[in-house]
């Protein structure tokens, strides 16, 4: 996501389905309290998760 890729280009990568994907965010999303993509990673580049270890 922060990549800026689509859904559908993220299950790709990963193996899944897009509506898997769009789960999977939603989920992120409400956990985070983000109400839109752009706040999801503005909090996530502000928290520094895109260093992660599992995201590499």
């Amino acid at each position: 996501m922060v990549k800026g890729l689509l859904n559908k280009d993220i299950a790709v990568k990963l193996g899944t389905t897009d509506a898997t994907i769009k789960v999977h965010k939603a989920r992120v999303m409400d956990k985070m309290h983000a109400d839109s993509v752009q706040v999801l990673m503005k909090k996530c580049l502000e928290s520094d998760l895109e260093s992660h270890p599992l995201n590499h």
